[in-house]
């Protein structure tokens, strides 16, 4: 896999890592009220989903806590780039449905790239690089599409602070 993609954070990056497995995407939450009538939160989607979710995670905790080696985790704000490449695309992925408003290398609608963002931060978090992830104020390059014979289902990620890569003030020359 080429790194080409990725300046400028490549020379001043804190983590560079590839995380192998497929991509999930963090579901939304939906209210729920007890028999007691208090109301929760209850994470959303299916059984499937959840799985995926959980396997993902395990994945982003287990390569980022190998890499990271227990150093101290970032503070401050920091930049956040990666590719994700996704299993499939399925059989039916030729349908007109699946590809309406995609480019022919990028991924359809679904799922959120967004969500999947968050489900990769929550692992990222977990696995102690960075303090929490709202120190995030910087996603210079972020992209998802399907895996090829190049490009395994995984993610390429790139964390850096956000002073090193010149995003920090907006003032430079």
């Amino acid at each position: 896999m080429t790194t080409d993609r990725w300046p400028p954070l490549h020379s001043t990056a804190a983590l560079i890592t590839r995380i192998e497995g497929n991509p999930a995407a963090k579901g939304s939450f939906r209210a729920m009220t007890t028999k007691t009538g208090r109301a929760v939160l209850v994470p959303g989607g299916s059984t499937l989903q959840k799985n995926a979710l959980r396997d993902w995670n395990r994945a982003v905790v287990a390569r980022c806590s190998e890499v990271w080696d227990g150093r101290e985790p970032l503070d401050g704000p920091l930049a956040f780039s990666a590719i994700f490449w996704h299993a499939g695309p399925p059989k039916s992925a030729t349908s007109a449905w699946c590809w309406k408003n995609s480019s022919a290398t990028g991924h359809p609608r679904v799922p959120d790239l967004d969500k999947v963002i968050r489900a990769t931060w929550d692992g990222i978090t977990e696995a102690g690089v960075w303090v929490d992830d709202s120190r995030v104020a910087g996603i210079p390059q972020v992209a998802q599409m399907w895996a090829d014979a190049e490009y395994s289902p995984g993610a390429h990620v790139v964390v850096a602070r956000l002073a090193d890569v010149g995003l920090d003030r907006g003032d430079h020359d």
